[in-house]
């Protein structure tokens, strides 16, 4: 449950593409999370990409070690998707931006995280 496998990373350009176009957003600054339902057929219930922007991270060794805390935060809570009851059936594309300027450590990013994915929760449940 606590993997994050080759197939639930979101690599398709034109799912990308329309997560930023029409998709809803929810901010936890400094993380700001893209969402859209997913009408093709995927493997897995939910794609997920992370994003830090070069304009706001200059140094890539940085920008690398951002994107795997992300990851490895949403890796360890994405089970509070996975186990709720409203959620079942439903497959959804996330893309997560670091919109903070500087470096902030793993803790505060797995509170946002776990923010972020609680709000999901609550407003796909009133969707529904």
């Amino acid at each position: 449950m606590q993997s994050f496998n080759k197939n639930e990373k979101l690599k398709s350009r034109k799912i990308i593409d329309e997560i930023f176009k029409s998709g809803k957003s929810l901010l936890e600054f400094p993380l700001k999370l893209y969402y859209i339902p997913i009408v093709e057929e995927a493997e897995t219930i939910i794609q997920f990409g992370v994003s830090v922007p070069k304009k706001n991270i200059k140094r890539a060794v940085k920008r690398n070690l951002l994107k795997r805390r992300i990851k490895e935060a949403y890796r360890l809570n994405k089970s509070r998707l996975l186990n709720d009851e409203c959620f079942k059936g439903a497959k959804y594309a996330f893309s997560i931006v670091y919109l903070e300027k500087s470096e902030i450590n793993y803790h505060n990013i797995e509170e946002k995280i776990i923010r972020l994915l609680n709000r999901f929760i609550a407003v796909h449940e009133k969707s529904i």
